[in-house]
């Protein structure tokens, strides 16, 4: 993110090479049950065929990149809903 904040003295796209990835987390989609779709390949076409009628709960930034990628990859539209993850940090 520093690269669309900061002027750079490197460049962010083509000075760096990737060594190892070091976590992989699990990432799992769901859909309502009602959901017309009951695979992603049905669902990529569903999201194609109704562009803007679908939503995603996004609760921290780095699945908001993550669904801002599949939209692309897959050349889809759904709103992106911001969601409160967890409880509130305690007062102490």
């Amino acid at each position: 993110m520093n690269g669309a904040f900061y002027s750079l003295p490197y460049d962010l796209l083509n000075d760096f090479e990737p060594i190892s990835p070091l976590i992989r987390p699990p990432v799992f989609l769901y859909a309502r049950r009602t959901m017309p779709a009951k695979n992603l390949n049905e669902l990529i076409d569903w999201l194609r065929a109704n562009p803007d009628k679908a939503s995603a709960g996004i609760a921290v930034t780095s699945l908001q990149l993550l669904a801002i990628l599949f939209q692309k990859e897959t050349r889809s539209r759904f709103a992106l809903v911001p969601y409160r993850s967890g409880p509130p940090p305690s007062r102490t």
